[in-house]
């Protein structure tokens, strides 16, 4: 995962589960799949796995680029997949 705001990158893997969500906030106002806090610029970051976006992959794909997932995203992108 690679911060938005100051550009720092994970230096482990980071999992996300789209039943592992996480209240957004005290007041309850939503629910994000991960949040991360930064070590270096101390912003709140999130990202959210949007359920009715996940695609199978089958052997009939192979070779083609498909959408599989789509995530919003809040200062949180995903480097590697």
């Amino acid at each position: 995962m690679k911060i938005g705001n100051c550009s720092e990158m994970s230096e482990n893997g980071q999992c996300i589960h789209l039943m592992g969500s996480v209240v957004l906030n005290e007041g309850g106002c939503g629910c994000v799949s991960m949040i991360r806090d930064c070590k270096l610029c101390a912003w709140g970051n999130s990202i959210e796995i949007l359920s009715s976006t996940i695609k199978s992959y089958n052997t009939e794909d192979k070779g083609k680029l498909n959408t599989v997932v789509e995530f919003e995203c809040w200062e949180l992108e995903p480097i590697d997949f």
